[in-house]
């Protein structure tokens, strides 16, 4: 099962919103599940001419056959700086499973 929420046209600061609700299954039969992974977006002033808009996905719930087919417990959280044309550039990612953070800048 899968729901995806397109980004609005116009992003406003403190607004947050949803990207994703997602259910993995270990095959196409869907009679095992997997895990499940929500997304969301937020959005802050990263200075006074540029957005930042960070994109945060968790994914919870997860199955011994989850465990078995790759799947982990985990946070990622995509950082990206945006400006008033829409560009986006890459700041940051983290990533936390079982516990341990990296972080990529």
């Amino acid at each position: 099962m899968q729901w995806s929420h397109p980004f609005p046209t116009t992003l406003n600061v403190g607004t947050p919103g949803a990207i994703d609700n997602l259910t993995y299954y270990h095959d196409s039969t869907q009679a095992t599940l997997d895990a499940d992974e929500v997304g969301t977006y937020s959005v802050r002033a990263h200075d006074p001419v540029f957005l930042l808009m960070c994109l945060n996905f968790v994914i919870s719930d997860v199955t011994a056959q989850g465990t078995t087919d790759g799947l982990a417990a985990s946070t990622e959280t995509d950082c990206y700086i945006v400006d008033a044309s829409g560009n986006t550039s890459l700041l940051s990612i983290a990533l936390t499973v079982d516990g341990e953070t990296l972080n990529f800048k």
